[in-house]
This record gives structure tokens, C-alpha cells and sequence, in this order.
């Protein structure tokens, strides 16, 4: 891959881009640059847009798995625990709206999100580190039987837990119930594209 950067004695933005030479560092310093103004657009947002925008995020990882699943003719294990379709099929559907809406979120939340961010919060403020065991937590929690579904409860586990910290600073209320809505939202979303097999 070619990354470019501006060569020495030149100012970045009044360089015409014919005078870049090859370098990673660019590559990484844009990067960094994007995911910060990122985060500012993420950050200025009320709790109604955030959930709307988490939503969002979740749905695209649910959809990338897909298509990666769809590409490399990957096969999900059909008899996962974690499969929405056979969760409907033994428990029923109102069972399992009930547990996955209303009471899988708002103990998860508290399990995976709450408890390993305060605890973890006692030894340092670093976002990614909490973000990281939070996420681990939810991931271990939730039993997998192959590689798809690890990789959705993990990006959902990131989504969550990086929800949680953005609103706890405002306040643990908040950032508890924005958190569950948003969970409970995406278990919706997976018990509807389940209905739809």
C-alpha cells in the first residue's frame, strides 16, 4: 500500500499533492485524526440520536459479518445456542421477547457494562482498556458455537460498552438506560430478521 506525507519544510495543507512523498505515518496520523473528529461528532449528540446512530453501527457490523459469511461461503451453525430461529422454535415467541427485550438487556448491562467499567475505572480512565474488559465480559458471557457468532456478540459487546462510558460521564442513570435501550433494540432487530427465515 502507498501512504503519503508531506516531505519537510512544507505545511500540509498549502502543499500541492504531486509533493507528498511515501510514509506510513500519514496513513496513521489521518487515521487518528479521523476516529478524534469522530468521536467529537459522536459526543455532541443527545441520547434519543446517539441510540438512533449505535443502532446504526450495530446494524452495519451485523450486515459486514454477513456479507464476510456470504463471501468466504462460511456456514453458521444452525444449532447454536445463540441462533434467534431456534431460541423461537423451543421457547416460543413471546418467552423469548420477554427475556431477550426486557430482562437479557438490563442484566447484561449491569453484568457486562456497569460493574467491569467501575471496577476497571479503579485502576485507569483509559477508554480502549475499559472498553476492551467490558467487551470481553459481555463475550464471555454470552455462549458461541462458531466464529460468526463471536464476531457479532463482540462488535455488539464494543457498541455497548462504548455507549455506556460515553453517558456515564453525564450521569449512571443515563448511561444504564441508554445502554439497555440500545441492547434491547438490536435484540429486537435479531428476533425480527428471525422471524423472517
Amino acid at each position: 500500500m502507498i501512504f503519503l506525507i508531506p516531505k519537510e519544510n512544507s505545511s500540509l495543507l498549502g502543499t500541492p499533492p504531486f509533493t507528498f512523498s511515501i510514509c506510513v505515518h500519514w496513513k496513521l496520523y489521518m487515521t487518528k485524526e479521523i476516529i478524534k473528529k469522530h468521536n467529537q461528532w459522536i459526543l455532541a449528540f443527545r441520547p434519543v440520536p446517539f441510540i438512533g446512530i449505535m443502532l446504526v453501527y450495530d446494524l452495519l457490523s451485523k450486515v459486514i459479518v454477513g456479507l464476510f459469511t456470504f463471501l468466504f461461503s462460511l456456514e453458521p451453525d444452525k444449532n447454536s445456542n445463540l441462533n434467534a430461529g431456534n431460541l423461537l422454535i423451543e421457547k416460543g415467541f413471546e418467552t423469548v421477547l420477554v427475556e431477550t427485550v426486557f430482562f437479557a438487556p438490563i442484566l447484561e448491562t449491569i453484568l457486562c457494562q456497569c460493574l467491569p467499567i467501575w471496577f476497571t475505572g479503579k485502576f485507569t480512565q483509559n477508554k480502549y482498556i475499559l472498553i476492551g474488559i467490558s467487551t470481553m465480559v459481555f463475550t464471555i458471557i454470552h455462549p458461541f458455537d462458531d466464529l460468526i457468532m463471536l464476531t457479532i456478540v463482540f462488535l455488539g459487546g464494543v457498541i455497548f460498552s462504548f455507549s455506556f462510558i460515553r453517558w456515564r460521564q453525564r450521569n449512571i442513570w443515563i448511561a444504564l438506560s441508554v445502554t439497555t435501550i440500545i441492547h434491547a433494540s438490536s435484540n429486537v432487530i435479531a428476533v425480527g430478521l428471525a422471524l423472517m427465515e
